[in-house]
């Protein structure tokens, strides 16, 4: 009877420890999985986080290219222009870039010129500037702007960056938008820093016109 009991508890003894042991090894595979988890779960931040950083690098890449060439197409577009010019080939005028357009007036010297209202009036003075413009090759518009008192001229320039931009042939000054209602030289025109136009009852843009 002691044998058979000692053997009785010589089973249980194992089959305890074998309980003990299989636990172990569930938990400690349960514990493995679990990190496992974890560092799958940690590197697929990681990964789109990359991915993140990644597509943004690239969209800012495509942004950059695109500038590249559009900045290349226009430097091409120049030299072209610039080679056709010393060439001394005719070709058809072209609407400018707006740094073309300052360019010329800068260099062009009809404002030097003293104003006569007999002989050299504003409506002389834009259209000296026309000419000059488009014997550069540049498309340039003579602007005749009536208003409440005498009338003006000017001359207005297509822009292929900036649109319509308009100048003062006799001091080079750039001109706003003309709107019909405000005051010419008060409201448009852009004087330089510290100068500026007090309103004149006789400036209110009445219309304008544009002859290309």
């Amino acid at each position: 009877m002691r044998k058979n009991k000692k053997i009785a508890i010589t089973g249980i003894i194992i089959i305890f420890g074998l309980f003990v042991i299989a636990g172990y090894s569930i938990y400690t595979i349960s514990e493995s999985i679990s990190i496992v988890d974890r560092e799958k779960k940690s590197v697929q931040t990681e990964l789109n986080e990359n991915q993140r950083t990644l597509d943004s690098l690239n969209s800012q890449l495509s942004n950059k290219q695109n500038d590249i060439k559009q900045t290349s197409e226009n430097l091409n577009s120049t030299i072209d222009e610039y080679e056709l010019r010393q060439s001394g080939t005719k070709y058809t005028l072209h609407n400018p870039l707006y740094w073309e357009v300052r360019n010329f007036i800068n260099s062009d010297k009809t404002d030097t010129k003293p104003y006569d209202e007999d002989s050299f009036n504003c409506a002389n003075f834009a259209q000296e500037v026309n000419n000059n413009a488009e014997n550069m090759g540049i498309r340039c518009a003579y602007v005749t702007l009536n208003l409440s008192g005498p009338d003006h001229a000017l001359v207005a320039f297509n822009t292929t960056d900036r649109g319509l931009v308009y100048f003062e042939p006799q001091e080079d000054y750039e001109v706003k938008s003309l709107e019909i209602g405000k005051d010419y030289y008060a409201d448009c025109v852009v004087p330089p820093s510290g100068y500026y136009y007090d309103k004149d009852p006789e400036n209110v843009i009445q219309g304008f016109e544009l002859y290309w």
